[in-house]
């Protein structure tokens, strides 16, 4: 079984007929990061990044509450933080 990473959020998404009130993601493999682009564009990176790891489509991580975005950026971050930086230098 897939281990995954529960988030309850406070403000649940409404989005079409769906109400969302617990984002689940699933732990990243390692081809969930190829591709992953933006690291001058965090916020927008760690967005895209959660929306494939909870299988949501952008546009319902875009409905997420504010009051919310702290705990999920916490968690995707997490993901990312043993990687070192890319870029210039």
């Amino acid at each position: 079984m897939e281990k995954t990473i529960e988030i309850p959020l406070a403000h649940p998404i409404t989005y079409g007929d769906k109400t969302i009130s617990t984002l689940i993601l699933r732990r990243p493999k390692a081809g969930d990061f190829r591709g992953l682009k933006g690291m001058d564009m965090p916020f927008d990176m760690i967005l895209d990044f959660a929306a494939s790891l909870s299988d949501l489509s952008p546009a319902v991580i875009d409905r997420l509450d504010v009051e919310d975005m702290p705990k999920l950026i916490e968690v995707v971050s997490g993901f990312l933080g043993g990687f070192p930086a890319t870029g210039k230098t």
